[in-house]
């Protein structure tokens, strides 16, 4: 953050500082989990033979943030 002539915080919109990993440690497993969810479209037979379609909505992984956050820090980390 900056700060600008009467103290006031102003965001800076180049960088922002994050730590290299995500861990429960950091807090970061507790604010993110839950947080992303995919789609699935998914299907079943019921009782009377007729097709059920319905979308399940699955949350992301906990091991799949950490893979993209590990992604977005190598790109940007540099």
């Amino acid at each position: 953050m900056k700060k600008d002539n009467k103290n006031t915080e102003k965001q800076c919109d180049i960088h922002v500082v994050m730590p290299r990993s995500l861990t429960a440690e950091n807090g970061a497993k507790t604010l993110l989990m839950g947080e992303f969810f995919e789609e699935h479209e998914c299907s079943y037979y019921d009782a009377d033979g007729k097709l059920v379609e319905y979308i399940e909505k699955v949350p992301v992984s906990w091991d799949t943030i950490k893979e993209i956050y590990k992604k977005v820090v190598a790109h940007y980390g540099t």
